[in-house]
């Protein structure tokens, strides 16, 4: 799962960014090398096409030739040699650009309502990442365990096993969650168009914004930018808009005029908003 997801991250972003130059410092940085890397692995992988040598050097060529439309090596920055342990997947993530993603992991909504259920009378905050983390890092010493051909000192029980399974049933979406709005800034970059500061915002839900020259439908995505450069941005498609309290599906471009969107992400008055139009959306 870790492994496709990285690879489906530098896809993505190969896929919505236009030029090789603008992509993540850690991409451009480690891409050679992991690309070399790759050509060292791949005679144990000849049947995936993407590790073939030929492909892998004509893919390194069209990044460096302005001239073709370039082609990351993504397969390359999913390799890795260790076990997945917490601190190698935050080294494996941070190849491509996301720093400190347990800890993101840790303070994204899907994760934190796990750990509430599961310590309720303990603060989040004071949990240390040992104890968060313990199913993730004690599977990883099973299987080099195992690995190494000693057994287990302990089989798992049906029952203990089972908060293993409710683990990762959150801990995968929570760090799928923190790759995909990893995406939203380059997106927020290469595809949409900056509307700005709320008017006002009702119940984290209704963001009233004065909008000028600027068409709007329902589905359009809407991206919200966080005050604090730490946080992760949000995103979600508009799911109504209105004008003075006037329902509408399309607003046509005006000169200027203050519309109500509703969405389901929390919005807040002191984000900024970046609009990304349907026929925009990739």
């Amino acid at each position: 799962f870790i492994e496709a997801l990285v690879g489906a991250y530098v896809k993505y972003l190969n896929k919505i960014i236009p030029d090789y130059e603008n992509l993540p410092k850690s991409i451009t940085k480690n891409h050679m090398d992991l690309s070399f890397g790759l050509i060292n692995r791949s005679e144990q992988q000849r049947s995936r096409t993407e590790t073939q040598p030929e492909q892998i050097i004509s893919n390194l060529y069209s990044c460096i030739d302005r001239g073709l439309e370039y082609q990351i090596n993504a397969y390359a920055f999913s390799q890795h040699t260790a076990n997945f342990r917490t601190e190698v997947i935050d080294e494996i993530f941070s190849r491509v650009g996301i720093q400190k993603v347990s800890r993101l992991v840790q303070k994204s909504h899907i994760f934190e309502k796990f750990l509430r259920e599961k310590y309720p009378d303990r603060k989040i905050d004071h949990i240390k990442s040992k104890a968060v983390f313990y199913y993730l890092n004690d599977l990883a010493d099973r299987r080099n365990e195992v690995a190494h051909g000693s057994s287990p000192d302990e089989v798992l029980s049906k029952n203990i096993l089972l908060d293993y399974i409710i683990f990762f049933e959150n801990y995968s979406p929570a760090l799928y969650d923190v790759v995909k709005r990893s995406t939203l800034p380059f997106v927020s970059q290469h595809h949409g168009i900056k509307i700005g500061r709320p008017i006002s915002v009702y119940k984290n839900s209704i963001i009233c914004l004065k909008i000028k020259d600027l068409k709007l439908q329902v589905g359009d995505m809407l991206i919200a930018q966080p005050a604090n450069t730490s946080h992760l941005f949000l995103s979600g498609k508009i799911q109504e808009l209105q004008i003075k309290g006037k329902e509408y599906k399309i607003i046509e471009p005006y000169s200027e005029q203050d519309v109500a969107m509703r969405v389901k992400f929390k919005a807040k008055i002191n984000q900024t908003f970046i609009l990304v139009p349907s026929k925009s959306q990739i």
